[in-house]
């Protein structure tokens, strides 16, 4: 019998059986996953928000008009969204544009002519002065605004004045009066953002459970490329080695086993079929490729008796990984293997079987178990 040598790389079955099976690597990447993410508590980012409130002005106001009308609070937020605003923030804080632009937020109360400027900054210093900058740069931008349409204005105005005719003269001469009883009114500070800076962090609970999300995760990959440099058995009586007899699914009991029983049945006959008295007293090698399940060797040998109960078998485990092993194998028979699905793994079977060469003993095939115990043993 040729060794055989094992692929560098098998087809996966899926991912769930790959992790299902190695689920202590699971849990010890979700635990470390979830210690890192405590540990990560103290040095989590904070930030706190500062809130500075400006009272929208009528903008141009006639002297002595008790009432005048506010401007426009969307207009005021347009105008307070302006690159030029932000870059005389960012001067005044000494920062970028996008930094504020990142940092700015500009908001209209419902209803009213009051408008907050919010600013986040890592501490609270820092943002309540980027709250305060943005209100006084805002402020200052309105002002320059109604005074440039105050000019604009009133030039027009002297412009149809020198052009006119006579009789639209006096009209013109009373805008022009009015225009210069008028005053700029672009609102003022209602609240500075002094003591109105809030801290905030994420909460506890985030970082541990992002942790052990992302230590589960990378399990979940582990598992997978460790089951795809060496894939476990997924499934009973699909094993295929070439050379090696598949004697199907070892079940606990022969009536339910059926492949199982057939299995044992062609044991019997192959050691049977040996002439004179000493054939019916033979050795039967039984090496389980799993460690923990010892008992598989009691299910061949009750299933051989129940196959052929005139049969005298002496079933023996033997570990063919081992000398000691080696040399049991030797005095025997015959040999099967037992692998169990989930737990042998692939090139497991290849390499035992690579061992066979160095035994004299004829190996029957290879049979598999279930993964749990009761499956092999009921």
């Amino acid at each position: 019998m040729s060794a055989h040598t094992p692929e560098p790389l098998r087809p996966v079955t899926g991912i769930l059986p790959a992790a299902r099976d190695r689920w202590v690597l699971l849990l010890v990447c979700t635990l470390a996953g979830i210690g890192l993410g405590v540990a990560a508590i103290p040095l989590a980012p904070v930030s706190a928000t500062a809130t500075a409130t400006v009272q929208v002005g009528p903008g141009l106001v006639r002297i002595l008009e008790l009432a005048p009308a506010p401007a426009s609070a969307e207009d005021s937020v347009a105008l307070a969204a302006t690159r030029p605003v932000h870059a005389a923030i960012a001067e005044e804080l000494g920062t970028d544009v996008e930094e504020v632009e990142d940092s700015l937020t500009v908001a209209v109360r419902d209803g009213t002519s009051f408008i907050d400027f919010r600013y986040t900054a890592p501490t609270a210093v820092d943002a309540e002065a980027g709250a305060d900058a943005a209100s006084v740069a805002y402020l200052e931008a309105a002002q320059a605004d109604a005074f440039e349409r105050w000019q604009r204005q009133k030039q027009k105005v002297y412009n149809l004045i020198e052009t006119a005719p006579a009789t639209q003269t006096n009209r013109l001469r009373q805008q022009s009066q009015s225009l210069n009883s008028t005053i700029v009114d672009v609102g003022q500070i209602a609240q500075p953002a002094e003591d109105t800076a809030e801290e905030s962090a994420l909460p506890t609970g985030v970082l541990p459970l992002a942790g052990g999300l992302a230590g589960l995760l990378l399990a979940v990959v582990a598992a997978y490329l460790l089951e795809a440099r060496s894939p476990r058995l997924r499934r009973r009586g699909a094993v295929s080695v070439p050379g090696v007899r598949d004697l199907g699914a070892l079940e606990g009991r022969a009536s339910v086993g059926i492949a199982g029983v057939a299995a044992m049945l062609g044991v019997g006959r192959r050691l049977g079929g040996v002439d004179g008295d000493d054939a019916r007293h033979v050795r039967l090698g039984v090496d389980v490729m799993a460690k923990g399940r010892d008992d598989l060797v009691g299910v061949v040998r009750r299933q051989l008796a129940e196959a052929a109960p005139d049969l005298e078998v002496r079933v023996v485990p033997v570990d063919l990984e081992t000398v000691d092993g080696l040399d049991e194998a030797a005095s025997c028979d015959g040999i099967v293997l037992i692998g169990v699905e989930g737990i042998t793994r692939v090139d497991e079977i290849d390499q035992t079987v690579a061992r066979l060469d160095f035994v004299d003993a004829p190996c029957f095939g290879i049979a598999t178990a279930g993964g749990r115990r009761w499956a092999a043993s009921a």
